[in-house]
């Protein structure tokens, strides 16, 4: 795939989640596809399977986020695209279940192959999150 279908898959997938679309959203992802984000969150460090992804890693986002994962507000800054790889910088910016303001910055990697995401490394500030959320919330 080129470039700039890699670029369009994966700003789709997050126009999708962002909308809730989550059938688009899924439908991005290779079946075997892994999610890996930092390990001082808690929990695994990576899901394994488009299923676990999208039932298991995005599913806590029902505990944590006023809007589930009905909608995300994803302020996208840059993205950057070589090769089957695409860097994406942005913002995620919302309200946790009992209102609270959640912001902060994230950089992920999405690695493509044959036009689905087949790889995801998520980089954020997990102190920051584990500061706002209990084990339980966040499902460790």
């Amino acid at each position: 795939m080129s470039v700039e279908r890699n670029k369009a898959v994966v700003l789709g997938f997050l126009d999708a989640l962002a909308h809730g679309n989550r059938e688009a959203a899924r439908e991005a992802f290779a079946e075997d596809a892994t999610w890996s984000y930092p390990p001082s969150l808690g929990g695994p460090g990576i899901h394994r399977g488009r299923d676990a992804i999208f039932d298991v890693y995005f599913a806590v986002d029902e505990r944590l986020y006023e809007t589930g994962t009905r909608r995300y507000d994803l302020r996208v800054r840059n993205t950057i695209a070589e090769g089957d790889s695409v860097a994406v910088e942005m913002r995620h910016c919302g309200r946790t279940r009992d209102g609270r303001a959640y912001e902060t910055d994230y950089h992920v990697l999405y690695l493509l192959e044959a036009g689905r995401i087949r790889h995801v490394r998520e980089y954020f500030d997990s102190l920051y999150v584990r500061r706002l959320y209990s084990d339980e919330e966040l499902g460790v």
